[in-house]
């Protein structure tokens, strides 16, 4: 919190825009009447018998009745801030109605209106006086103290002295920079203590004027110190209210000053009850080490299983680390608690990593590890769902990773080593891992750009590499490409599009003996083998954008077409594939001249593709930018010379005609958001993919469904997964919500996860009650049922949204 009462020394300056003066040298008041003053106190001068003007402009004095006269200047001794450097002492500049002096010529009234402002700090009040020969300043009716950081002070009365280190305010009363409010009947600052108050009031909440609504918590204390040093408000005999009802008593209560940003302390606690953990007490602890750096420490405590410690640290310095983690010494442990297994000391780290090398390199890392398969599904440990380096894992997998990367204008180089952890496991073995997981080290990528050729031609010039290691007798291997990829484009007189291309590359593959496989011993080990090979393609894509444009509605329509031709696949059945297992050609990759991703796979022969994209947009008579209802649609198929058999089904690149693939995008103002991917199998006359996403939203219900239904599994093999995900929001009131979310299993006919809660949440309290069920089984790990209870006062704690998201 900022300071009510900074150390710091002040001075007033006064200037009138007109004034009159009545004085003489044996006068025991000397008064001052404008319609507005501005006095500068100055600092150090002798003792004023009489009043010194001083102008600042060379013009002739102008008598003291003239209205508009030159700035005039009142000096007066004390109150003086000085610089570090011994320089004069900064003023204060003072407003009053009338300034005079009082029964001494120690003694300066300012009465009416009185606003002082020094240091960035303004003070109000209807009446203050100040005494020269103590130093004591006294402020009187209404004060208010306006400080530089948006916080506020409000006291009846205010005595202070001329160094604003030590202070008395009675009826007390600071709006803090975060919007809480600290009252008092009374106030004492110290200097190097802080404030010290007496019949406490704090609350982050609004506060009503009439008085009629009740604050949604109250926090009321006999005594509280607002520490300065130590950046925390302290209280004693505490009592803690709702909507004006005491329900907790405490001898002492401390939290972090809320005007000071982040503090050491403790963070809201996560209490709740599981089928696994039992009953259990989640307590974070935040630890400030510097301005750049902290350590939140959450310990587990629960009813079944032993103690988790986890730790969550971020530093920012020239570069910036993330890490989390967790440790607990355990057993493997299922459904109620029951446990199997040794006990061992059990973990998991997440960590992330960049520095900047100058401004064109950089290097980092990225650290995914766990003790075993399962020790994040058993403590419901997830990732934030960001990349911890370049590349992404699969969700069932861990990856760690050391990179490095440049760019330029028209290059960019990667360079990286990773190693995965499996998390999928071996059943009936709670410590077994797949052993067909490599290490790469490395995988180099470099890409070079030049403008070259005509039709504003673009070539590509790429290299890369990479190795794979794999233990026991499995398959190690190695691939190096070299290439270039040329493209133009051209507008023809009637519209179209015209987009040539080209691409030629050669492939080096190097692989070791092989004896193992991801089950075992390979029934006919494969030899070593090294090869290359050289591929080309030469392609032109064309597209015709037509629009016409209406009173109702505009609507648009863009025929594409691709036609390429293609080396053939050499030594493909040679090739042990490693990058396109996930592979497809849907309607985002339909139109694309090489079809397979990655290097390993090569799509050969000739083959055209063809589609069309359609929208149309209503125009709202009402002149908003923005159209009320937009659609648009997109159909396309691939036709080859050849069935090609070194493609899965999955693939869709496997037939002489591919599948229809399609996307269908729907949008209705803010109300309604339908996007929809398909894929149509028309030998089969059946839909063998299907994505579909939706959202609406209707008076104070908000919905968001997606349904998926893969018959086929992209990397070959599998079984049919039909899933469906949706959550609905239901605003009760401003203050509250329900919702309620569910993660279903069509296949299976079984709930992944069912969970539903309600949230109260104003503007200073957050309440959260949450209960789920997890219905996938892993091995010994059954279905699970828990309850979160979370409630957080604002600027006395936070609350996680990981449990609501």
């Amino acid at each position: 919190m900022a300071r009510l009462f900074k150390p710091t020394r002040s001075a007033l300056m006064v200037s009138a825009l007109s004034f009159n003066a009545e004085s003489t040298l044996d006068s025991a008041m000397v008064k001052l009447r404008v319609p507005l003053i501005r006095v500068l106190l100055g600092a150090g001068l002798m003792s004023l018998p009489t009043i010194g003007l001083a102008q600042t402009t060379p013009t002739p004095p102008t008598p003291a009745t003239t209205p508009n006269a030159a700035t005039q200047a009142l000096s007066l001794p004390g109150l003086g801030t000085g610089t570090a450097s011994g320089d004069a002492p900064q003023p204060t500049l003072l407003e009053a109605d009338t300034i005079e002096r009082g029964e001494s010529d120690d003694i300066v009234i300012a009465t009416g209106n009185v606003t002082s402002r020094a240091q960035g700090r303004i003070i109000r009040a209807d009446r203050m006086i100040y005494n020269q020969r103590t130093g004591i300043i006294n402020a009187q009716g209404n004060v208010v103290v306006l400080n530089a950081d948006g916080s506020s002070t409000f006291a009846e009365q205010l005595t202070l002295d001329d160094e604003l280190a030590t202070g008395v305010a009675a009826n007390f009363a600071a709006r803090l920079a975060s919007g809480a409010v600290l009252a008092s009947a009374a106030a004492v600052r110290r200097e190097n203590v802080g404030n010290l108050l007496s019949n406490v009031i704090y609350t982050a909440c609004q506060i009503c004027k009439d008085g009629k609504t009740k604050p949604t918590w109250v926090v009321r204390a006999r005594r509280a110190n607002q520490d300065e040093q130590n950046q925390t408000i302290n209280y004693n005999d505490v009592v803690f209210e709702v909507k004006g009802v005491p329900v907790l008593y405490v001898p002492y209560f401390q939290h972090p000053d809320p005007s000071v940003g982040r503090k050491s302390g403790f963070l809201q606690p996560t209490p709740g009850q599981t089928s696994r953990y039992g009953y259990f007490w989640e307590q974070p602890y935040l630890l400030v080490i510097d301005q750049s750096s902290d350590l939140t420490i959450t310990p587990l405590i629960s009813q079944f299983v032993n103690p988790l410690l986890q730790g969550v640290s971020a530093v920012v310095f020239s570069g910036m680390l993330d890490i989390e983690g967790s440790v607990t010494r355990e057993r493997f442990f299922n459904k109620r608690g029951e446990k199997l297994g040794i006990e061992d000391w059990r973990s998991h780290l997440f960590a992330r990593a960049k520095f900047d090398i100058n401004e064109t390199w950089n290097w980092g890392f990225g650290a995914e590890t766990a003790s075993d398969d399962l020790y994040l599904f058993r403590y419901r440990i997830a990732s934030d769902g960001q990349p911890r380096g370049l590349i992404r894992p699969q969700t069932s997998r861990l990856m760690s990773e050391v990179f490095v990367q440049g760019q330029g204008e028209n290059w960019y180089v990667r360079s990286l080593a990773a190693s995965f952890q499996d998390l999928i496991g071996t059943p009936g073995d709670p410590n077994g891992r797949r052993k067909n997981v490599p290490k790469v080290a490395p995988l180099i990528d470099v890409n070079y750009r030049l403008n070259w050729g005509p039709l504003n031609g673009r070539l590509d010039l790429i290299g890369s590499g990479v190795a794979l290691n794999r233990t026991d007798d499995r398959l190690d291997s190695l691939r190096a490409s070299v290439g270039a990829t040329w493209r133009g484009s051209a507008i023809l007189p009637v519209g179209i599009v015209v987009e040539p291309s080209a691409l030629v590359r050669t492939d080096y593959f190097n692989y070791s003996a092989q004896s193992r496989g991801i089950s075992g011993l390979l029934a006919t080990p494969l030899k070593a083998d090294a090869f290359a090979r050289t591929v080309g393609l030469v392609s032109v894509q064309a597209s015709w954008p037509l629009q016409r444009l209406g009173n109702r509605f505009n609507a648009s329509l863009e025929p594409q077409i691709n036609l390429t031709f293609a080396s053939d696949a050499t030594a493909q059945d040679r090739i042990r594939v490693e990058d396109t297992l996930g592979f497809e050609l849907d309607s985002t990759a339909i139109m694309r001249s090489a079809g397979a991703a990655g290097f390993d796979q090569w799509e050969a022969g000739g083959r055209i593709s063809v589609g069309i994209k359609a929208g149309v947009d209503l125009v709202d008579t009402g002149g908003a930018a923005q159209s009320p209802v937009r659609a648009t649609a997109f159909l396309g198929r691939r036709y080859r010379v050849d069935d090609d058999k070194n493609f899965s089904r999955a693939s869709n690149l496997d037939r002489q005609n591919s599948d229809w693939v399609s996307e269908i995008e729907v949008n209705y103002r803010d109300v309604m958001q339908v996007a929809a991917r398909l894929r149509y199998d028309d030998e089969a006359a059946k839909l063998v993919r299907t994505e579909i996403e939706a959202r609406l939203k209707v008076w104070r219900t908000e919905t968001s469904v997606r349904y998926q239904n893969f018959e086929l599994i992209a990397a070959g093999v599998g079984r049919q997964n039909e899933e469906i995900v949706g959550i609905t929001r239901f605003r009760v009131n401003k203050n509250f919500r329900l919702f309620t979310s569910l993660v279903r299993n069509i296949t299976d006919q079984a709930n992944i996860n069912l969970s539903y809660g309600v949230i109260y949440g104003d503007e200073c309290t957050d309440f959260r009650l949450f209960y789920e069920e997890l219905g996938t089984r892993n091995r010994f790990l059954e279905p699970s049922r828990a309850l979160r209870f979370q409630i957080a006062f604002r600027t006395l704690g936070t609350l996680s949204d990981a449990p609501f998201d």
